[in-house]
């Protein structure tokens, strides 16, 4: 079996850490045969697994919303050093990559489940979406589905899939674009894998959970550092007209942190370009990453 390059060698599997060609799931896991499972993705960067406990406790939440039991929640800390460490991502020199914790029911309704953590490296194209920014579509889909369920990381992901081919289906396609969510009534709910935020003045406005959004793990530690950085910050109503007119607008995802949106669609944001208020922001999380960096080394003494 092949697999892409960007792939890590090694990934855990029901209890072992096992090379990746050997990490190999049921043909009858509920999982891949009904999306009966969930996940979270995390960002590793400089060796560390960031933002580790608020991706556990949502893990938790959303198994505790499932019924589904995990019977290794102990030793998920431990785990996911132990898979980082066998693909030689130890370091500040470190490529950066995301981890992905899957979790299944299993081939059972009654389990037991089926555990999966794997790597891949994020690629320059993502990457440069930090730099340059991101230029949103909107997607011909209303919605993502009913809002509870929206709201954890689960492994029936078709609206986000859907969204990616879509964009790729473009003849002016970027490594840059992201798809965007919009109701029919014009308001804002969330990119295919990410939260949006538009910045007027001193003022940061988010969409509410409420509407039907993942909470997202940046999304929150945004809302909780923006007051900080001197912003109003209000989960609210944001129409699409209302983004458009932003001094500046930026998602945020594990993977990207805070990424300016520099257009949607035939409109552009502000300038086009990244502005300083988002380039701030991304400062200020870059010297959150690396504080948590250095607590997750400290831990592993």
């Amino acid at each position: 079996m092949e697999f892409p390059s960007n792939i890590f060698p090694f990934a855990y599997l029901n209890g072992a850490v096992v090379p990746i060609e050997r990490a190999l799931v049921s043909p009858l896991d509920r999982g891949f045969l009904m999306g009966d499972g969930l996940f979270e993705t995390l960002h590793i960067f400089a060796g560390a697994p960031l933002d580790l406990e608020p991706h556990l406790r949502r893990l938790d939440d959303s198994c505790d919303f499932f019924g589904l039991a995990l019977p290794v929640r102990a030793e998920l800390p431990e785990i996911l050093g132990r898979v980082i460490a066998m693909n030689g991502l130890e370091g500040d020199d470190a490529p950066e990559a995301a981890l992905r914790l899957t979790v299944s029911r299993g081939v059972s309704p009654s389990g037991p489940p089926t555990v999966l953590v794997h790597l891949r490296a994020l690629d320059p194209g993502h990457l440069s979406k930090r730099e340059v920014g991101v230029h949103l579509h909107r997607l011909p889909l209303g919605g993502r589905g009913a809002a509870d369920l929206v709201q954890h990381k689960s492994s029936s992901y078709a609206a986000s899939a859907l969204s990616d081919v879509w964009l790729r289906s473009r003849p002016d396609h970027k490594a840059t674009d992201e798809g965007l969510f919009v109701s029919r009534d014009g308001e804002v709910r969330e990119g295919a894998s990410c939260n949006v935020f538009a910045i007027s003045g001193r003022r940061m406005i988010t969409p509410p959970v409420s509407c039907g959004i993942l909470p997202g793990i940046l999304r929150s530690a945004v809302c909780a550092m923006g007051p900080e950085l001197g912003y109003e910050v209000t989960e609210g109503t944001l129409t699409l007209d209302a983004l458009l007119a932003a001094d500046e607008a930026f998602v945020t995802s594990s993977t990207l942190h805070a990424a300016p949106i520099v257009a949607v669609g035939d409109r552009r944001i502000g300038a086009g370009v990244p502005g300083p208020q988002v380039l701030r922001l991304q400062t200020s999380l870059r010297e959150r990453a690396q504080g948590q960096v250095a607590q997750w080394r400290e831990r592993a003494l």
